[in-house]
């Protein structure tokens, strides 16, 4: 069995459309959050004049929070592009580091996994040192 079927044959037909459904679906919200995020007024609220240090570093505080969340739906949007181009050429769900099958359970909890849960671990270890 050469990798593509050992990838795809463990998940049916129906599951693989409700697996891309489900990634075009997060594609959809995070581009979504991405362009709410891009037109927010990034200018100082008006109103009452700061009273202290604290009223002047909470807007500050706010952009910096815009931005991180921004990042976090650039990287998610990243994420499942990749997930949908591997769909499209039949490498769902093979773990990239041990080419096994990720398993079903873990598609439909993260559908952007490439990686099985062990191989993850180990990769998040990895990172983590």
């Amino acid at each position: 069995m050469d990798r593509l079927e050992k990838g795809m044959s463990h998940l049916s037909s129906a599951e693989l459309d409700a697996l891309g459904r489900r990634l075009r679906e997060i594609r959809a919200r995070a581009l979504q959050e991405i362009q709410s995020e891009a037109g927010m007024d990034a200018a100082l609220p008006s109103g009452p004049e700061p009273r202290d240090r604290a009223d002047l570093a909470e807007p500050l505080r706010q952009e910096e929070v815009r931005w991180a969340e921004m990042e976090i739906d650039r990287h998610t949007l990243a994420d499942v592009e990749r997930a949908l181009t591997r769909l499209a050429h039949g490498e769902y769900g093979i773990c990239v580091d041990c080419q096994a099958a990720i398993p079903q359970g873990r598609l439909f909890a993260q559908p952007a996994a490439i990686r099985c849960a062990a191989c993850q671990a180990i990769a998040e270890a990895t990172r983590r040192a």
